[in-house]
């Protein structure tokens, strides 16, 4: 609701606008949050110039998480932060039944490691929004190739600053998955800390369509979140929630390492929120 009403151009307070992004499921997510500013803020402004029936929505992809009703550890165990696989399945349903239902298309942002095809672990996220996942097209941004491909790196000075380009049966395509997402071929980690290999044994042609360049990585900046640098209200929020996740989480807490059950988060439980756009 506040996304509709702000996208249409109804005066909504920044306070209430913000809670879009600070008060969701992931808590690190915090190097994005000017990236979601400006993306709902650019959506806004093309609506303008839209007749009704012609513009954009913003959905949200994570599932809703009110923060405040989160107070322990124990608490965190017992949330949706702690339900295997729930961003994906949530983030599928919302594509599902606000998009694919609809007739409509979308721009889905979400993070590589929920996106990539043929997954070493668990069902991917283009699955569960839809069997007939070529339907999808994955795009890959270029931040670097990885340590191992650093050789490479040259080869991409003659493209066009932004290029997008197919990788099935190019070079590109043939690179090792597993190197050029994770940087070095390191592992993912599930909730007992076991390594987990998403793309081992994968090029990148199976896992992604195109290949998207903004330029050389030494070129790109990182926006600073600066509403919340000068929010120390805000900062001391989210210092709490980081304390009440275990340390196995990058939380304070280590007198807990799981909830009772045994049972964990999926391994992508911190990782940055993510909107989709259609």
């Amino acid at each position: 609701d506040i996304l509709d009403r702000y996208v249409a151009g109804e005066d909504v307070p920044i306070t209430e606008e913000q809670q879009v992004w600070r008060n969701a499921m992931p808590t690190f997510a915090v190097a994005l949050y000017p990236f979601y500013k400006r993306l709902i803020a650019m959506v806004r402004e093309i609506n303008q110039a839209l007749p009704i029936n012609d513009r954009l929505r913003v959905l949200a992809g994570d599932p809703p998480l009110d923060w405040s009703q989160i107070q322990t550890t124990e608490d965190v165990f017992n949330s949706i932060l702690f339900v295997p696989d729930a961003r994906d399945v949530h983030y599928a349903r919302v594509v599902r039944e606000e998009v694919l239902n609809k007739g409509r298309k979308a721009l889905l942002i979400m993070g590589q490691g929920h996106m990539g095809r043929n997954r070493a672990f668990g069902q991917d996220l283009t699955e569960r929004i839809d069997l007939n996942s070529d339907k999808i097209l994955i795009v890959f941004p270029y931040v670097g190739l990885g340590t191992f491909y650093t050789s490479l790196t040259p080869a991409f000075q003659v493209w066009s600053k932004p290029s997008v380009a197919y990788i099935r049966n190019t070079w590109i395509g043939t690179l090792d998955a597993q190197i050029v997402v994770t940087g070095d071929g390191n592992a993912f980690f599930d909730a007992e800390g076991n390594p987990i290999f998403l793309y081992e044994n994968k090029n990148l042609e199976d896992v992604f369509d195109a290949f998207l360049y903004l330029g050389s990585p030494s070129t790109l900046t990182y926006a600073s979140p600066d509403d919340v640098k000068l929010d120390t209200a805000y900062q001391a929020e989210l210092a709490r929630r980081i304390g009440l996740l275990p340390s196995a989480f990058g939380g304070g807490d280590d007198d807990h390492s799981g909830p009772d059950n045994g049972s964990g988060p999926p391994p992508d439980v911190i990782l940055g929120g993510d909107l989709l756009s259609h």
